[in-house]
């Protein structure tokens, strides 16, 4: 494995990890016994402070503002909302259904309120203090400093390192027996056949393929233009050539040997 990946691999296991672990508050059990309808006693300085204590609260929240704004006319009453909230617990996944009852228990006029203005789900969330959009959570901002400088280095690796022809621009490629194993090739290879062949009458020229060839990696995403000015660069002759036959993209590029042939009994 080229140390590049492997690099890419170390950074981005830790922000992986981190962003799929739970929280504190998410590690608590959360059984399906029956909540108790009795509305909450609970000092108002407290109310805020319980809410921390919801699991998942965010998350149930938003699931219970889209749920019920997906099933509202555009002048839905306050009774109409009322309505939808007494039933939506009911759709929500199992796990989430304590938090959604015990959310509805306390603030339902809240969501009322706020189901009644024309706010996204996550503004209304943020509103009732369920969501917090100005502080960026600890974990987030561990998981993309830890994330960012594997995505540098792979952009890097696949826009830059891919196919080194800086030392050999016009070298004979006929001996490349495993070009075909360098990642991405095939797929930049296929698309550049893809785009100029769609842009190309049955009778174009030698010549009209060439300009098409060395204007198509404007075309092309970011990620790829590196490679593809490389490819287009080193194996020009052979890709117009390719562009002259009736050949699939595919078959194109594993005659270039940019693609690696398919295998016997991948063979229809």
């Amino acid at each position: 494995m080229r140390p590049v990946i492997l690099l890419c691999l170390l950074l981005a296991i830790p922000a992986l990890v981190k962003c799929y672990s739970p929280d504190k508050d998410d590690d608590k059990p959360d059984d399906n016994k029956p909540d108790d309808d009795k509305p909450d006693v609970d000092k108002p300085d407290d109310k805020d402070k319980d809410k921390d204590k919801v699991p998942f609260r965010c998350l149930v929240c938003k699931s219970i503002m889209e749920n019920v704004k997906s099933k509202l006319s555009d002048n839905a009453s306050k009774g109409d909302i009322y309505n939808r909230l007494h039933h939506v617990c009911r759709r929500v996944r199992w796990r989430y259904k304590k938090s959604c009852n015990s959310m509805l228990r306390r603030d339902k006029k809240k969501f009322v309120a706020e189901l009644s203005k024309d706010e996204t789900p996550a503004k209304a969330c943020t509103a009732l203090k369920y969501c917090n959009s100005v502080k960026m959570r600890p974990s987030i901002l561990l998981c993309l400093l830890l994330a960012i400088p594997a995505w540098v280095q792979c952009g890097r690796f696949y826009d830059e390192e891919i196919l080194d022809t800086e030392s050999d621009p016009t070298g004979d490629v006929t001996n490349d027996v495993d070009t075909y194993k360098i990642p991405a090739l095939c797929g930049v290879c296929k698309r550049i056949m893809e785009n100029v062949k769609s842009r190309l009458s049955d009778n174009a020229s030698k010549e009209e393929i060439m300009t098409a060839l060395n204007n198509v990696c404007d075309r092309l995403p970011k990620l790829m233009k590196g490679t593809c000015k490389k490819v287009v660069r080193k194996y020009l002759n052979k890709l117009a050539d390719e562009l002259s036959t009736d050949d699939s993209p595919r078959n194109a590029c594993v005659a270039i040997k940019l693609c690696k042939p398919k295998a016997f009994w991948e063979l229809k």
